[in-house]
Parts: structure tokens; sequence; C-alpha cells
């Protein structure tokens, strides 16, 4: 019989414990996903498509062809491209920040915890347009004008996953102008570098909810570069990190 209390009240507090659960933005249910498997958004079978607004799905080609998991695989050939028909303004990505002393996606627990760092500066670097080659860069639209936010995403980790405690803060906003300019790098076509700095809120030292966190950044497209042939909005390669 106490077996069965103790079952009972156990699983109450569970019930409980998700009833009381945050109300989650649109955002919060999007990074959530990705947090709370602790995912990669470069792992071969995995697509993140809260993490973009469209893709580009074109008859005759593989459907992940313009996905998101094209926008930092390290190859400047392959590009995310926005599907709508239009020119894509208003169409959006999101990338995890990474923090500048490692290469993969991990997470910084004991670096971003506890109030230990308080401001941060992010460093953005854009590899514009599709850049398979100088015809196809200048034949597809490249984003001029785009809107970056960055969000800090409060999570806690359990055994085998995390989740978030409350929804993402921005915590900076700023509309940068890409370079379209053609510079014949061995490597790339194209590439823009962009800095923001910023203060983490209050609570972000002083609340348990709060005590863990990483970074996350999102660029909205406002403008392009007109493509000669195509009204496709491509981004090549785009990777964010913050630099202490």
């Amino acid at each position: 019989m106490k077996k069965n209390i103790l079952v009972i009240v156990l699983l109450l507090n569970v019930f409980f414990a998700y009833s009381q659960e945050f109300q989650k933005t649109e955002l919060a249910r999007a990074i959530d996903k990705i947090v709370s498997f602790n995912s990669n958004m470069n792992g071969a079978s995995y697509i993140w498509t809260d993490g973009r607004s469209s893709a580009l799905v074109e008859e005759n080609q593989p459907a992940d062809k313009y996905e998101i998991t094209k926008i930092n695989d390290g190859d400047y050939s392959t590009a995310w491209v926005e599907g709508k028909p239009d020119d894509g303004i208003n169409e959006w990505v999101i990338i995890p920040v990474t923090d500048e002393e490692d290469d993969d996606w991990n997470r910084a627990c004991d670096k971003y915890s506890a109030g230990k760092i308080d401001k941060f500066t992010v460093e953005l670097l854009v590899n514009n347009g599709y850049q398979a080659s100088e015809e196809l860069y200048k034949k597809n639209n490249r984003v001029k004008d785009a809107k970056v936010s960055i969000y800090a995403v409060p999570y806690t980790m359990g055994m085998n996953s995390a989740r978030l405690t409350a929804n993402p803060d921005l915590v900076c906003e700023k509309t940068v102008t890409f370079s379209d300019e053609i510079i014949f790098n061995p490597i790339y076509i194209n590439s823009s570098s962009f800095e923001f700095s910023f203060e983490l809120p209050e609570k972000y030292k002083t609340n348990d909810d709060y005590r863990f966190y990483e970074f996350y950044l999102k660029i909205e497209i406002k403008s392009v570069y007109k493509g000669t042939k195509y009204s496709d909005t491509c981004i090549s390669e785009m990777k964010a990190k913050t630099v202490h």
C-alpha cells in the first residue's frame, strides 16, 4: 500500500511540474527541439526545419539540397536557399553560436554559468550568395540588408538531454549590410564579417532558472542584391562564435 501511495505521489509531482511549465513562444518551441535532444544541426540525418522559415525544393533534386544543414557544413559550393517564390524578404535562418575555443557546437556550462561572464562579443562570418561558381553567384540573389538578432537561451541539463527553463531573451539586435564584392579567393567568392557586443540581463547572474545558457543568432532578410536570372536568395556559409 505504501509503495502504491509513493508511486501516486511521484506521478502527481511529475504532472504538476509539467503543468507548471512556462508558456513557450514560437522561438522557444523551435529552439527547444534542438536543445532537448542535444542535436547538432550538422548531423548526417538531422534537419532542423524549425531553424529556418523555408527552404527551396527543386524537382529531380535531393529534398535537402538547399536545406539549413548546408549553411555551416564547411562546403562553400553548397547553400541554404529560401523557398519563397519571390525574393525571400523576411525569410530567416537561425544558427547556434559556438565558443571560439570549440570547433563544434558544444555547451560551455562551466564558462557560461553562474555569472562567470556577463559581457560577450559575437563574431558573425557570412559567405553570401550561392558560391558554387561565380556564374551561379551572379545568377541568384544575395542578401543585402539583414536584421541580426542574438538570443540567450536558458536551459537545464538532465541525464540524457536538456530542456529550456524560460523563453529566450533578445540580447542584441542590429541591421547590417552584407558585402557583394567578388574577391576571387581560392576557397570562396565573397565574405562579410561583423561583431556584436552585449551584456547579459541581470537575471542571468542571480536566478537559478538562468544558470546555464547558450546563444542563438537569427538572420532575417530585409533586402537583396538581385540575381541576373533567379529570384532565389542564397547564403553559402554562416557561422557565429563568441570571442573573448
